[in-house]
């Protein structure tokens, strides 16, 4: 079963599994991944609960606009809030909900970033909600200069997208020591991960780059200030890093420390995608 509706003029694919009591929950995915990504927990999370494995635009079964604002975060925020509204049958003219109970929602690295825009630009956001995971995700550039560097990053891995392509760029970008802990897993996976990456097309991964790139964050403050209006409306949220991730890690010790409100777990023998690397420790942190 899939669930496809049109946000804000683009057709959005979410494959569906699964039924039962429990909280549904909605995946959304990292950067060049598709809900194929989340097949080994969303299998798990199916066995008592529906499962909403959302492909962002430019991915899997969903549209590849060529108008980059589509790309935004604002504009992707604004889409998933109307794709919960949707299932969720509180939409202009929708049918009956699919959902009995508000969903948790879950966002993986770029995914995150989504679900935190959703947060900031729709404020009925937490009134749909039922939780919020955040999976190995930024907060927002700290300093002008934070955002300077971001920016500057942003932009040559686009530019590298679009001269050297596909296949060039991920030689590179599977090299950075963000994924390195991803060498050990079984070759199987690592040739499942690296085909799902390939399939993607260069101009719209640059356009989340672009578009949706740690530098398009709002600053961090702006960003902790969305989560304690979360908190303060009794949503649920909790953060997850990977032990081996230094980066992500640090950051959830940071959230901790401003927000002690928020659940910060630091899941095991993971490194930035833990739900890929230690599904048994992902699920356990917060299911």
């Amino acid at each position: 079963m899939n669930v496809e509706g049109v946000c804000y003029g683009y057709r959005w694919w979410a494959p569906v599994a699964g039924r039962g009591s429990l909280p549904p929950v909605v995946l959304v995915h990292g950067f060049a991944q598709s809900a194929a990504s989340w097949e080994a927990v969303a299998r798990r999370l199916a066995e008592d609960r529906a499962v909403y494995a959302l492909d962002l635009l430019g991915c899997g079964g969903s549209d590849c606009p060529e108008d980059p604002e589509a790309y935004s975060l604002t504009a992707q925020g604004q889409a998933l809030a109307a794709f919960v509204r949707l299932v969720c049958g509180q939409a202009e003219g929708a049918g009956a909900a699919m959902f009995h109970v508000k969903p948790w929602v879950v966002g993986y690295s770029m995914g995150g970033r989504v679900v935190l825009a959703a947060a900031a630009t729709d404020k009925a956001f937490s009134q749909l909600v039922g939780g919020i995971v955040l999976e190995s995700a930024g907060l927002g550039p700290a300093t002008k200069s934070d955002r300077a560097a971001a920016a500057s990053a942003d932009a040559r891995h686009a530019a590298m997208l679009r001269t050297a392509g596909v296949e060039a760029f991920f030689a590179y970008w599977e090299d950075l020591p963000l994924f390195a802990t991803q060498r050990d897993l079984p070759d199987d996976v690592r040739r499942s991960v690296a085909a799902e990456r390939l399939a993607h097309d260069a101009e719209a991964l640059a356009r989340a780059f672009d578009c949706a790139g740690q530098h398009c964050m709002p600053a961090r403050d702006r960003t902790l200030e969305t989560l304690q209006r979360l908190v303060a409306a009794k949503i649920p949220v909790c953060y997850l890093a990977g032990q081996l991730d230094r980066k992500y890690a640090a950051v959830a010790a940071d959230l901790k420390a401003a927000l002690p409100a928020v659940a910060v777990r630091i899941i095991p023998d993971a490194g930035h995608n833990t739900h890929l690397e230690n599904p048994e420790g992902f699920l356990s942190a917060w299911v």
